[in-house]
């Protein structure tokens, strides 16, 4: 992945990409592309199946693959649901 470390703190990556953010967890990239750095962050708090899901619920909606991005908002809801 071609893109910008914008945090690491050993355990945790973020870095900007062409479409917006994507995070890894020990080595490991977790599902997702984010709109923010915030939004990558928060999505640490997520199992990984949740993020798969909300991905593909945006992929199906989207047809500019580059506004294919998980927002703040949706992490939000799905962590109160």
């Amino acid at each position: 992945m071609n893109g910008t470390r914008v945090f690491d703190n050993g355990e945790r990556r973020i870095c900007r990409s062409d479409t917006g953010f994507v995070a890894s967890e020990f080595g490991c990239w977790i599902p997702g592309v984010y709109a923010t750095q915030e939004a990558a962050m928060a999505a640490f708090d997520l199992d990984d199946h949740v993020l798969h899901g909300i991905q593909s619920r945006v992929n199906d909606a989207e047809p500019d693959r580059r506004r294919r991005v998980i927002t703040l908002d949706m992490i939000r809801a799905e962590a109160t649901s």
